[in-house]
């Protein structure tokens, strides 16, 4: 079961909890510990740093402005560049989705 509690100002207090009494209630178990998406803030930054050395998502410094005016599909524009975390970014993309 997995928790997604990483918009605090959004979120209402105590809905966690009855959610998951919800869920009992009709009989619904989980196989496991209840995961909280903020409590794993470093796994998600070492899958992130792992998956561009990989070869399987880029950085994409396009600004929201350019996105939009393409419509619902993205261009791949910064799939050939090679920034590293060290260069400012808006945004990490899957080298799967670019065609």
């Amino acid at each position: 079961m997995r928790i997604e509690d990483i918009d605090p100002p959004h979120e209402v207090a105590g809905a966690a909890s009855r959610i998951l009494s919800v869920l009992e209630h009709y009989g619904l178990f989980w196989d496991g510990q209840v995961i909280y998406q903020s409590q794993r803030h470093d796994a998600y930054r070492a899958t992130l740093d792992l998956l561009p050395q990989q070869g399987l998502c880029y950085y994409c410094t396009c600004p929201r402005s350019r996105i939009q005016h393409l419509g619902v599909l993205y261009d791949g524009h910064c799939s050939d560049r090679h920034a590293g975390c060290h260069h400012p970014f808006a945004s990490i993309r899957s080298c799967l989705c670019v065609s």
